[in-house]
């Protein structure tokens, strides 16, 4: 949990109720370590891989929406701006 409290930057009680809920619905599955019972990782189900299919089908859906509203140059613009956001974040 302290792992994905980090890349998800929630507090590792936030990870583990997020966890539990995802677990709940049938989205993703706890796998045990075998040798270290303190590691737990976590897959998605094929229910939590199509959840994911249809959230990633809207968000594009929802930006093409978006960027149809920009012409060419703002569209450029905008990649730009967000390409720089992306190299000073990591």
């Amino acid at each position: 949990m302290s792992h994905l409290s980090e890349e998800l930057c929630i507090s590792p009680s936030s990870a583990t109720s997020l966890v539990d809920n995802l677990t709940r619905s049938g989205q993703i599955e706890r796998i045990n370590h075998p040798e270290d019972r303190r590691v737990v990782h976590i897959q998605l189900t094929p229910k939590g891989t199509e959840t994911l299919a249809n959230g990633i089908k809207s968000v594009k859906s929802h930006l093409a929406l978006i960027f149809a509203q920009l012409n060419e140059t703002e569209q450029t613009q905008l990649i730009h701006i967000l390409e720089k956001l992306t190299r000073l974040y990591e």
